[in-house]
């Protein structure tokens, strides 16, 4: 094996055809994790499969940003937020009346291409959906039709959408602008979404742009292909995650898990209890609820980086 390369040990003993290398079925997701995929061999020793991949493998990961918006195009977005909404029930509704017809013979007789085609002939007939961004517009079929496949594999037939209950979509088809240490993405019938840059991201790996409204704002996710470093590639360690501590390593390591007040987010849940349902002041407690929750996420979200982290450091060194 190359001198710079890493191997991937399958713990399972994977049943081969024949006595050949080829693996039998469950092998091929596992081979097209890896791009730089170098060579495929078993271990006499322990009839593992081995992957032999270079130092370095590609992987899709989000970036997410603040972005910074004007009063008007925060109005548009919320518009726009609720026609997908109601973009989405409609293309259920319409799902629901195909699969009642076909659904002992061709349960998947309506799929996303059909009901991008109404879609076509909807914004030909009403301005209002003419308006905006075509791309854009498609995002709450797609997701659509993902639900509609899954829940014909394996059940769970999709739900309607409540009023408020959209908060992203996908900017298909829309270039990303760097100028200044700022990106920027203009959005038909919404405007201009800005964001300040950083050096975790190449510009040029960009894959898919995502607008979020979240209870602290509006934020940017960026999805782009990164170049992963496979230190520590070579050793293993058992992880066990518990209730008093983050996670307990084999080695004896151990990685405490910050305590955290929630006082405040107790009061919150108070007052919204004890506001009268339909008033003001309950909407505007629960408002500030909901922005203790995401504040409570977001800050378990990056402890759990930073733990991830430094146990890849813990990996490499050992």
């Amino acid at each position: 094996m190359p001198r710079n390369s890493r191997v991937w040990q399958i713990l399972p003993d994977f049943p081969f055809e024949n006595g050949s290398l080829r693996p039998s079925n469950g092998i091929s997701r596992v081979e097209t994790r890896f791009r730089r995929l170098e060579r495929l061999y078993i271990n006499p020793l322990s009839n593992r499969l081995d992957i032999s991949i270079g130092s370095t493998t590609n992987a899709v990961r989000t970036f997410e940003y603040k972005a910074v918006l004007n009063k008007l195009a925060h109005l548009r977005l919320d518009h726009f937020l609720e026609q997908q909404r109601q973009l989405y029930n409609a293309g259920l509704q319409e799902c629901i009346d195909a699969y009642q017809k076909t659904r002992d013979t061709h349960p998947l007789s309506i799929g996303k291409f059909d009901q991008f085609k109404s879609l076509t002939e909807l914004r030909r007939d009403l301005p209002e959906f003419a308006q905006f961004h075509v791309g854009c517009q498609r995002t709450a079929l797609m997701r659509l039709d993902e639900a509609y496949k899954r829940f014909v594999k394996q059940g769970g037939f999709p739900r309607f959408k409540k009023y408020g209950s959209v908060n992203s979509f996908d900017a298909h088809g829309i270039g990303v602008k760097h100028t200044n240490r700022r990106g920027s993405i203009a959005v038909k019938g919404i405007g201009r979404i800005k964001w300040k840059l950083d050096d975790r991201y190449a510009p040029k790996r960009v894959k898919l742009v995502r607008v979020s409204r979240q209870p602290q704002g509006v934020y940017v996710q960026l999805v782009c292909e990164v170049e992963l470093d496979a230190r520590g590639a070579d050793d293993v360690v058992g992880i066990d995650v518990g209730v008093k501590d983050r996670a307990v390593l084999s080695n004896g390591a151990c990685i405490e898990k910050a305590r955290r007040k929630v006082s405040y987010l107790k009061r919150r849940q108070r007052l919204v209890s004890r506001s009268r349902k339909g008033s003001g002041s309950r909407k505007r407690n629960a408002r500030r609820l909901r922005k203790e929750h995401h504040r409570i996420r977001t800050r378990e979200r990056i402890a759990l980086h930073r733990d991830a982290r430094a146990l890849s450091g813990i990996m490499a060194c050992t």
